[in-house]
């Protein structure tokens, strides 16, 4: 689980810098770069402290981190052969030639 990932998310989606959050946590901005580049681990008070300066609650949290690890990237055709996923079916919408 990416924690540190998600509160960087989390934090720059309500256009937050890390010294905003650092304020309103009463933490310093050097331990908020720790912990999102995942240096660091917060304490579990303290990271329900950040996500509730985030305004959001530790299920909420969670769930966007599991979404965050069930992300589905698609790859086309004919690139699976490259990556071990099998042959390419088809080329442009024509047959893959043999």
């Amino acid at each position: 689980m990416d924690i540190g990932g998600t509160l960087r998310r989390l934090r720059l989606s309500r256009n937050l810098t890390q010294e905003d959050l650092a304020d309103r946590c009463e933490l310093s901005k050097g331990f908020i770069s720790q912990v999102e580049n995942n240096l660091t681990s917060p304490s579990i008070a303290t990271l329900t402290d950040l996500i509730e300066c985030l305004g959001t609650s530790l299920k909420q949290f969670f769930s966007e981190a599991d979404r965050a690890l069930r992300r589905v990237f698609a790859v086309r055709s004919v690139y699976r052969a490259a990556l071990g996923r099998g042959a390419p079916t088809e080329t442009h919408g024509r047959p893959a030639a043999d």
